[in-house]
């Protein structure tokens, strides 16, 4: 049954994490009910799960609500009719802003890293907003010298999208490809020219420099997209074209980075300002 679920995902083109989120959370909703007919398993059970992994587990907002959806995908696709789920739990996610590197901590991480190949990816991510899983994708054929762009295949959302390429980092790629001279992947795994390096040892590399440069010890990968967005508004470039550029498809997702922009607040004229000059008169 999740079999012929997973070639329906295939079929429309989901991308491989939504499958594999879609197949773990199915195959432990069964399991939790001894493999019950999914059929018999009601709107209810579904509810008790959910609730028994947030109060239980401690599961996070995004586990909760991947299990709601894999179960309303399954049951639509299995017996051709939407679930009624008003009784489901709808976690919402907590509004947080994203979390963003300053250009002097941008300047240490990129100090301390001697190994040229995950700088030219670390400087990716920053100098175009590439996701880690996107980094590591990039084919030799992505990259287009003449009009400056990187082509980003299936990104987030399985969608296609192109961001910037600087002439500073056009000239490191250059320099990389005269030292690797890959073939199909930009960034193959050790020796083997047919496979790209895994997201994973991108994760383990930056965690070495972040440690080795003494920046927030909570910093990940994808804040380097963070500070990519970011910085682009405080330079003053325009919200449509960093919506672009990220692959956003919401312009209230790019909205967010005018929270943490430091132009914007800095800009701002406060109403004590001319009533204390008044008073210095």
């Amino acid at each position: 049954m999740i079999k012929e679920l997973i070639k329906q995902l295939k079929t429309e083109n989901k991308s491989n994490k939504t499958i594999k989120l879609y197949k773990n959370n199915l195959i432990r909703l069964f399991i939790f009910y001894n493999y019950k007919e999914p059929k018999d398993i009601t709107v209810e059970d579904v509810r008790d799960y959910i609730l028994k992994q947030k109060e239980e587990f401690d599961r996070s907002v995004s586990y909760q609500s991947g299990i709601n959806s894999a179960y309303k995908y399954f049951y639509l696709r299995t017996y051709g009719k939407k679930l009624k789920t008003h009784k489901l739990p709808h976690p919402k996610k907590p509004k947080k802003l994203p979390k963003v590197l300053s250009k002097q901590e941008i300047e240490k991480f990129f100090s301390v890293i001697n190994n040229f190949k995950y700088e030219v990816i670390f400087w990716l991510m920053y100098s175009s907003g590439f996701r880690s899983g996107e980094v590591v994708r990039i084919k030799v054929k992505h990259i287009d010298s003449k009009r400056n762009l990187i082509t980003v295949i299936s990104g987030k959302g399985n969608k296609d999208r192109q961001t910037l390429l600087s002439p500073e980092i056009l000239e490191l790629l250059r320099k990389y490809y005269k030292i690797y001279q890959p073939k199909t992947w930009l960034f193959y795994s050790g020796k083997n020219k047919k496979k790209h390096i895994s997201q994973r040892s991108v994760e383990a590399q930056f965690n070495r420099y972040k440690k080795l440069s003494e920046i927030r010890s909570n910093t990940v990968p994808h804040h380097l997209r963070h500070s990519f967005g970011t910085h682009l508004l405080e330079d003053g470039r325009d919200l449509r074209i960093i919506q672009e550029l990220l692959g956003h498809r919401n312009i209230a997702t790019t909205q967010i980075y005018t929270h943490i922009s430091k132009v914007n607040i800095s800009n701002v004229k406060s109403p004590a300002d001319e009533l204390l000059r008044k008073k210095r008169r």
